[in-house]
C-alpha cells in the first residue's frame, strides 16, 4: 500500500489512531498550537537556526524529531482497549 498525504483539516486523535491501527504510512499537517508541537518546536528551535538545516533551493529550514504517540484502540470483539506508545516523526519547517 502507498502513502497518504492529508491536510490538517483531517487531523484528529481518532483519525491518527485509525491509520496507525491499520499500519498506513501517512503525512498529515497539524496546527502549531498543539501542545506536543509547541514542546518539540521549543526543543528544536536552536537546532533549526543552524545553517546545516537550511535548504537554499526551497529557502527553508527544517528538522525532524521522533515523538511518542499515545496510541489507543478499542477492541469491542475482545472487550478490551490497547493503549501503548507508538513512535511518530514530527517534521518542522520554517520559511
Amino acid at each position: 500500500m502507498g502513502k497518504i498525504v492529508i491536510d490538517r483539516g483531517f487531523y484528529s486523535e481518532d483519525n491518527v489512531n485509525a491509520m496507525l491501527g491499520v499500519h498506513l504510512k501517512f503525512l498529515i499537517g497539524v496546527k502549531t498550537s498543539l501542545l506536543y508541537v509547541q514542546e518539540t518546536l521549543d526543543q528544536a528551535r536552536d537546532e533549526m537556526k543552524d545553517f546545516d538545516h537550511y535548504y537554499p533551493d526551497e529557502d527553508l529550514y527544517t528538522c525532524s524529531r521522533a515523538i511518542p504517540w499515545d496510541y489507543k484502540q478499542d477492541r469491542p470483539y475482545k472487550g478490551d482497549t490497547i493503549e501503548e506508545a507508538r513512535r511518530m516523526y514530527l517534521h518542522l519547517y520554517y520559511i
